[in-house]
């Protein structure tokens, strides 16, 4: 969360009240947006993580929606279905 001032920004917000209006919450120093981990502006982990879930023998080279569906299963950020789509149309 170093590399995002809006992750800073939550982070002081949540540790004053461990939820907000927005459906973010802290738990355990892992902020979450509706009961998923919020990963923010960290696009190399983003990266890592779309690539864990499409080229991995779990993900099985799917398709786009069911890699989405597979990652917004348990993480969160802006632009993850784009992300996701775009990961996957670059894939040979």
């Amino acid at each position: 969360y170093e590399v995002g001032s809006k992750a800073q920004q939550l982070i002081q917000q949540l540790a004053v009240s461990t939820e907000n209006a927005e459906g973010f919450s802290l738990q355990q120093g892992i902020i979450k947006f509706q009961d998923r981990i919020w990963i923010g502006a960290n696009s190399a982990l983003k990266t890592k993580l779309i690539s864990s879930f499409h080229d991995s023998a779990m993900g099985g080279h799917s398709g786009i929606l069911a890699t989405y569906q597979r990652v917004h299963k348990l993480f969160a950020w802006s632009g993850l279905k784009n992300d996701v789509t775009e990961y996957v149309q670059q894939c040979d």
